[in-house]
């Protein structure tokens, strides 16, 4: 998969795995100015983030506003009082569209949607400021970061007593609790030789899970593969490993990019 690949022709480089559509953009914005890190994505949202796919785009969702203060005087006359409220809108938001027996069995599943609020953007910026590629690609790098972080965090950890599969979250939250607690002990006692033993123990009884999950799960769902099994390289109940892999990939990576040829200065 590229790296940075121009907005208009990012679906059609990754197979439709991250699409981009309307961006919002006003009248005569090139597109192809802004550049997505498809690398990032691809590994922090959907290889280690254990989505399908990820969609961006935009929507409208109303503008910053200003509040003047105003009160009336004693001859009943309106005046302003010098005071100010600004009411910030979201920038952002997301939406998961998980599969719930899927992500139960930790089978690759889901698509995360982001959508940046264009009106809240524009409101932000002067007029010729809202055609400049470098101050929208930095707009739009936080809004894509700070919202597959989310999406990615509530995907791998979901609330698993509010789960129709509460009695198997319940038994691998008591099996991932006995693990933690031996690895706690055995660092405490500088026990460092038991501790790569566990360690090894662990990751051994998650690779046969893997297999065991695959092979139920082949039963239920037609033509899965070894990376569509997703289970946590040390955990049962949750996948808080592969979230905090992706938090680090995304949080530390630049998403969003000016095309290098056509900055404006």
């Amino acid at each position: 998969m590229s790296e940075w690949i121009e907005f208009p022709a990012v679906a059609e480089r990754t197979e439709g795995l991250i699409s981009i559509g309307a961006t919002g953009m006003p009248a005569g914005f090139d597109s192809e100015s802004l550049q997505l890190n498809t690398s990032a994505i691809g590994r922090g949202v959907l290889r280690w983030g254990a989505f399908s796919n990820v969609n961006f785009s935009s929507y409208r969702g109303g503008a910053d506003s200003v509040q003047i203060g105003a009160g009336v005087d004693s001859g009943g006359n309106a005046y302003a009082d010098g005071t100010a409220v600004e009411t910030k809108a979201d920038s952002s938001q997301r939406q998961n569209h998980d599969e719930e027996i899927m992500n139960g069995f930790h089978i690759r599943n889901g698509s995360l949607s982001v959508k940046w609020n264009i009106e809240a953007l524009n409101s932000r910026l002067e007029l010729g400021e809202q055609f400049n590629p470098k101050i929208r690609a930095k707009q739009l790098d936080h809004a894509i970061r700070k919202e597959t972080i989310g999406g990615v965090f509530y995907h791998n950890i979901p609330a698993p007593f509010t789960s129709r599969r509460l009695m198997p979250n319940l038994l691998f939250s008591y099996v991932d609790t006995n693990f933690i607690g031996r690895t706690v002990s055995f660092i405490a006692q500088n026990d460092y030789s038991e501790l790569v033993i566990s360690l090894a123990e662990r990751i051994a009884m998650i690779q046969v899970a893997r297999g065991l999950a695959l092979f139920a799960g082949s039963s239920r769902f037609s033509e899965l593969k070894w990376s569509d099994i997703i289970i946590d390289p040390l955990f049962f109940a949750a996948r808080p490993t592969r979230a905090a892999i992706t938090i680090g990939i995304l949080q530390s990576s630049r998403l969003v990019r000016p095309t290098p040829t056509k900055q404006l200065s």
